[in-house]
């Protein structure tokens, strides 16, 4: 299973593969906004959702800068160690993205996760889209011999 898309269909591709316009762009955020999808956002928090999409494509993790945005105090995970706002979810989610990059994770590679309901499972995931990574979520009740078999068909890059 693929979850993160590949920065080929990033927006600054498509954009410069001349697939998407200026006027394209302003329709659809019209469109958005009047669907109240889009809502203002303080320009600081716009800028920092303008630049992640640009860069990173649209992904999941896009969704939780968005999120981070503009419900930044809202709970966004619940777990038995607590209660994590959009904004702590995603400076953690950065914060995890950024040292798997330093450990050479990126596009093009792919990461199993193989967790139970926690913010590890969610931190893992969006950190893992936004590099870019593809995604493969394991059975957590997987028997050893059939998680050898998944294990064995994919080339991964990291298990989580």
């Amino acid at each position: 299973m693929s979850i993160g898309i590949p920065m080929k269909h990033s927006i600054s591709a498509l954009w410069q593969q001349g697939v998407l316009s200026g006027e394209h762009l302003v329709k659809v955020g019209i469109g958005l906004t009047r669907a109240g999808v889009l809502a203002p956002l303080r320009p600081d928090r716009l800028a920092r959702l303008l630049w992640r999409a640009w860069h990173e494509g649209a992904n999941f993790a896009t969704l939780l800068t968005s999120a981070a945005a503009r419900f930044p105090e809202r709970i966004a995970v619940e777990d038995d160690l607590g209660a994590l706002s959009f904004a702590d979810l995603d400076r953690r989610v950065q914060a995890m993205a950024a040292a798997l990059a330093a450990d050479g994770l990126g596009v093009g590679d792919t990461v199993a996760l193989m967790c139970r309901n926690h913010r590890g499972f969610v931190e893992g995931l969006l950190a893992a889209c936004r590099l870019g990574a593809d995604v493969l979520l394991l059975n957590t009740e997987f028997p050893a011999p059939q998680l050898r078999q998944v294990l064995d068909r994919h080339e991964l890059s990291l298990v989580i």
